[in-house]
């Protein structure tokens, strides 16, 4: 490898990977085009997967599981090291930074994995389950397989590629879900779990090693790695409170309350906060590197803001609502009888995801703002609150740690999120409430109508079985007259998914 005292690459002019900004428009449209696609795929999938698990392992297999795959996302960013924010946002970049942000972050994941098969017996040792030491160093491949793929990975999405982004994710979902169902039926109980992370993982690598364009070269430059490293550590040390802020109750009640407890509580989170981000990542995903593009230029990043919260309310509002108003028949049909006393986790988990969409993209902002050391900030205090509110909901079980997380989001962090944004931005909270008046008013009605047909449907003695699909026929219906007479924008914009020819 050169070092930094070799003559630098010439920086590549911005147009070259990064789109023009009168081409911004078509090329969001585009990727919410094949991020529908993906997400159609997806959700199907992993739907599919998570009824077939649920009836295939009990929920003690679900628990085990968790108390290691809660580590993904922490291998994840560690294994990122928090370039791939740098690659998308600097203004230029060279070979030199491309290259060197592959091999630092290639040669960070291979110590993370040997510090992580030593730490393996301490991991077992902490939740007092010896069986957990090797599906940790299991799930610890991740750091490798991660690291070959975020430098790929984020150059496809500075150049806004979202066509081989969203193509390397539904290939990856799709075997992921092969390898998990094959392995549960198979009697591999726990280990299918975990089996199915890393197939996700192995199968994204792969992938984007094929689709991407740019291959690493032996370059290597602490001048490039000074440039890369000094706008992530802020985006990096965020990034790492978010995942305890998004872990530590799982950590707590799998310490705690248990493997039991963890299965019910990962249940919920498998049915609604994963689902969740995956509606929600797709549009932050595709808003990140516009507004990057677009930054400087204030209107136009707080217009771009507001749809973007706007886009994602019409699709999460609506779907987080009704899954509070059918989970006890979504539970009973769905995932079975044993799963009961998950019905009350899953609905404050809704609301949870209902309440965090209007502030999903406010990190996207501080980036693009260059306040990376707001965003550090303001992770911190989240953490803190939430990580005091788990460890006080802990003396209540279950739903006692679900329920000071839904106070702590609703009361806090949403409101503290908005008004920090507000001040970057400067918008008027009347237009922001103005952008979602329209869906909440849908969202509302259609609620009110299904809990009415549903409890018409109970008095007339239909079981679950067939008011489930009645009340979610219904509410589809329902909240689409609405959305027709109360915010066309949304309809109008689905017609705009279709890429132009």
């Amino acid at each position: 490898m050169t070092s930094d005292t070799a003559a630098p690459a010439e920086a590549i002019p911005p147009a070259a990977d990064r789109p023009e900004l009168d081409a911004l428009g078509q090329r969001v449209r585009t990727g919410l085009a094949w991020k529908a696609a993906t997400q159609i795929t997806a959700q199907i999938t992993r739907t599919v997967m998570t009824i077939v698990l649920a009836h295939l392992l009990a929920p003690s297999a679900f628990g085990l599981a968790g108390m290691v795959l809660l580590f993904i996302g922490l291998i994840q960013l560690l294994a990122d090291v928090g370039f791939s924010a740098s690659l998308v946002q600097l203004p230029t970049l060279t070979e030199e930074d491309r290259s060197t942000a592959f091999w630092m972050g290639l040669g960070v994941a291979i110590v993370l994995f040997g510090a992580s098969v030593a730490l393996a017996p301490a991991v077992a040792a902490f939740y007092h389950a010896p069986r957990l030491r090797w599906m940790f160093v299991a799930v610890a491949t991740g750091f490798i397989t991660t690291a070959l793929s975020t430098t790929q990975a984020s150059l496809l999405w500075r150049r806004m590629d979202f066509r081989a982004l969203e193509i390397r994710a539904m290939l990856s979902t799709i075997a992921a879900a092969a390898v998990g169902i094959g392995a549960a039926a198979a009697g591999l109980g726990t280990w299918s779990l975990i089996l199915q992370a890393n197939a996700l993982s192995v199968t994204s690598m792969v992938a984007v090693w094929l689709l991407s364009p740019w291959k690493p070269r032996f370059v290597f430059s602490r001048q490039s790695l000074g440039r890369i490293a000094g706008f992530s550590s802020n985006v990096l040390f965020a990034r790492f409170l978010d995942y305890g802020d998004r872990n530590a109750d799982n950590l707590l009640i799998g310490r705690f309350l248990g493997s039991t407890a963890l299965g019910i509580y990962s249940i919920g989170y498998s049915v609604i906060i994963i689902p969740f981000s995956r509606l929600a990542d797709p549009i932050r995903n595709l808003i990140t590197p516009a507004l990057a593009a677009l930054q400087g230029d204030v209107d136009a990043m707080r217009a771009l803001w507001l749809r973007g919260v706007r886009a994602v309310a019409s699709i999460v509002f609506p779907l987080m609502a009704g899954v509070i108003v059918v989970c006890p028949d979504f539970v009973e049909v769905v995932l079975g009888s044993r799963w009961k006393p998950a019905t009350s986790i899953i609905q404050i988990l809704a609301w949870v995801g209902l309440i965090q969409t209007v502030s999903f993209l406010t990190g996207a902002i501080y980036q693009s703002c260059n306040r990376s050391g707001l965003l550090l900030k303001v992770n911190a205090v989240a953490f803190a609150l939430d990580l005091a509110s788990f460890s006080v909901g802990l003396h209540w079980g279950i739903r006692g740690v679900a329920i000071a997380y839904a106070l702590t989001n609703t009361v806090l962090l949403t409101p503290l999120r908005l008004i920090v944004v507000n001040r970057l931005l400067g918008y008027r909270l009347r237009s922001f409430a103005s952008e979602l008046r329209g869906v909440t008013e849908a969202t509302v009605l259609m609620a009110a109508s299904t809990l009415v047909v549903r409890e018409l449907l109970e008095m007339h003695g239909i079981g679950a079985v067939g008011r489930l699909p009645i009340c979610v026929v219904s509410g589809v219906v329902v909240y689409a007259l609405v959305c027709r007479w109360r915010e066309p924008r949304v309809l109008y914009e689905l017609k705009r998914l279709r890429p132009s020819s």
